[in-house]
């Protein structure tokens, strides 16, 4: 789980994921949700984990998004990311 909120509202994020390297070290396993729109109010999000191989993840937490989807750009904040 984690919190996040935009700066101003409307930024969207494409996915936010857990796991998902993929190469000669490969995570086990991956989990996504995407694509979000923030507002300005923290609200709480969850990766669901459930019946997901985690025993060997190295990408631990990441997000993209894009300039075609953010053409002014993207302030975002996260806090509290706990793996649960």
């Amino acid at each position: 789980t984690f919190w996040a909120k935009g700066a101003k509202g409307g930024e969207r994020i494409e996915e936010f994921k857990v796991g998902g390297i993929m190469g000669e070290f490969s995570d086990s396993d991956s989990a996504v949700i995407g694509p979000v729109i923030l507002n300005k109010e923290w609200t709480k999000y969850t990766i669901d984990l459930k019946g997901k191989d985690m025993s060997y993840v190295i990408g631990g937490f990441c997000w993209s998004t894009n300039v075609d989807n953010n053409p002014e750009g993207a302030t975002f904040y996260l806090d509290e990311l706990k793996y649960e």
